[in-house]
This record gives C-alpha cells, structure tokens and sequence, in this order.
C-alpha cells in the first residue's frame, strides 16, 4: 500500500488517497475514510483497468471529492480526474492527455465550483515535461488548458514577475 494524499473533511474526519498493487502488479485506488479516534468508516477499493492514483483530493461544499492523479499503461500515462460521492464512491472519471507522459499532482477548488489541476505533460518526441494547468467543471468537462514550456526564457519571466509582486 502507497500513501499519497491525506485530507481532512469538513465533518472533522479524514480521507487518505492510498495505491495498493492487484495480485497481477496493477496499483488500484484505495481510499480510507477514517475519524480523529482512528476509526475506519469507508475503505473502499476503485478498480482499474490499467495502475492508477490519485494524487490530490479536495472537498466540494456538498461533500463530493475531487481528485486528481494518473493512469499509467506501458510507455504512456494519462492524467486523471475523479468525483466522488461523500461514501467514496466513484460519480464519474475521465482521462486527459495525448501520446507522451501526462499526469495531475494537484487540484483547487474555485469558488463557482469549477476547479483547476495542475500537472506535467512530456511529448513522446522530447524528455522536457511542460508545467500542465487545466480548468474544468463538475461535470468533467474542459473549460480551459494551457501548458507552460520549462525553457530559460519562461523561468526568467517567472523570476521577474514574482519580482513584481512583492
């Protein structure tokens, strides 16, 4: 079992965002939904065809979960975005991405409820991984994308920009 991700719900309880590896080597999500005494309340399993996690989970007013990850398959991943139920069932999920290496480390929550990741994304062609931001809605859709190369020309610009602000 991996650890990737804890949480702690409005409720005052907690949701860890955990990866176990199947009998034949596929890491499934596992989730553990426990209380500040340590007792488990939900530990289920989202089974998956390919290895998958979640890297990130955040809480949606109602209770719903936004979470955010990777689905690897031989020489390719795909970032993945998951909603959840309040029992951590899974509501709905989609895969994004193109032929290279993709994945989502991090998601926030905006205030219309729409939420925005961000990841790396590497061309097959290229080993440079670009910053990799998404916009998106509840119903997985996307509203917006962009993609940030990591060239001297971008860091310099980051440099003067936080110069700035400050």
């Amino acid at each position: 079992v991996f650890a990737h991700n804890l949480l702690k719900l409005r409720s005052g309880a907690f949701v860890a965002s955990l990866s176990e590896q199947n009998e034949i080597g596929v890491k499934q999500i596992r989730l553990l939904k426990f209380d500040t005494l340590g007792n488990t309340l939900l530990f289920p399993m989202i089974a998956t065809h390919y290895s998958s996690y979640l890297s990130d989970i955040q809480e949606f007013v109602d209770g719903e979960l936004v979470g955010v990850g990777a689905v690897l398959d031989v020489g390719n991943s795909d970032g993945l975005v998951m909603i959840l139920s309040q029992k951590l069932d899974l509501l709905r999920q989609e895969h994004f991405g193109a032929s290279g290496m993709d994945a989502l480390y991090g998601v926030k929550i905006l205030r219309d409820s729409s939420f925005v990741a961000v990841g790396a994304h590497a061309k097959r062609s290229t080993q440079e991984a670009s910053m990799w931001i998404l916009g998106l809605d509840r119903s997985l859709r996307l509203g917006s994308t962009k993609e940030v190369a990591a060239t001297k020309n971008a860091a310099t610009t980051s440099k003067k920009s936080s110069k700035n602000c400050r």
